[in-house]
């Protein structure tokens, strides 16, 4: 005895007819399966807020890459610190900034006799400037960004006086 195959090809044909025969509404459903699965509800509001924040031209929670120059001083301890940890120069740069005092910063900066700022950025004729790409974690690129207006310095100029203020 032969089973018989099911005739499934007319199964899904006319289902708009039938919901609107029925009076059923897709949006509903969907919108009663967010409250059923409540678990879930914490992670979704999360992404909403990362997207609204996008939008409103917040600050983005992606890393960024910036290639950055450094003094002669900073970058061989720099990669000195690196070697001595045996971790990238990235990671070094970034966890040094993120564990930066700020009252030290400030400290600092108050000693210098000469402040760097935007108005006056050295420019070395001959030299090259020491280089590193780095890709910058978003709260160290948030932390750079927000010093770099208080003290009105470039980032470049922020970053070589924090990690400058690090070494004394």
């Amino acid at each position: 005895m032969a089973k018989k195959k099911l005739d499934l090809s007319g199964m899904y044909t006319d289902t708009s007819n039938i919901q609107d025969k029925n009076n059923i509404d897709t949006s509903q459903i969907q919108d009663k399966k967010r409250e059923i699965h409540g678990k879930y509800e914490a992670y979704r509001r999360a992404e909403e807020n990362l997207e609204n924040h996008a939008e409103e031209g917040g600050t983005s929670a992606k890393p960024k890459k910036i290639n950055m120059a450094f003094t002669a001083r900073v970058y061989d301890i720099i990669k000195e610190e690196s070697e001595k940890l045996s971790i990238a120069a990235a990671y070094y740069i970034n966890e040094a900034i993120r564990q930066a005092d700020l009252n030290h910063i400030q400290a600092f900066y108050d000693q210098l006799l000469i402040k760097p700022s935007k108005d006056c950025i050295p420019r070395k004729k001959g030299q090259a400037a020491q280089r590193i790409f780095i890709k910058l974690d978003a709260d160290v690129y948030n932390m750079i960004v927000a010093g770099a207006e208080k003290y009105n310095q470039t980032l470049t100029q922020y970053v070589n006086m924090v990690l400058e203020s690090n070494i004394r």
